[in-house]
């Protein structure tokens, strides 16, 4: 495993591993409601369904969606009480455009 400290202190973990063929790439962050305050509660639960269900400043599911199919790419997202991570996984080219 090797972990590189960005200068905005955020990790990037590599963890390489050439028994799985398919790349797969997880954006994770501490949220959730051992993190939460009054003031952000439900930030978590908030950015998933953003990425899911799309927002003014991102696309909408319909071309998420289309775009992951056209590049053989699958997306989850985990939530819990410490931890919201989105996974993409098999992705071939995320450049694809889909029609």
């Amino acid at each position: 495993m090797i972990v590189h400290r960005l200068p905005n202190h955020l990790h990037l973990v590599v963890v390489p591993d050439a028994t799985v063929p398919t790349p797969t790439a997880t954006l994770a962050f501490r949220a959730g409601s051992r993190y939460e305050t009054p003031g952000t509660a439900g930030f978590g639960l908030w950015w998933a369904e953003s990425v899911l269900h799309g927002s003014a400043a991102s696309p909408s599911r319909r071309v998420l969606f289309e775009t992951l199919e056209a590049a053989q790419a699958n997306l989850s997202i985990y939530a819990d009480d410490a931890l919201v991570a989105l996974t993409l996984t098999g992705a071939g080219s995320l450049t694809a455009s889909a029609q």
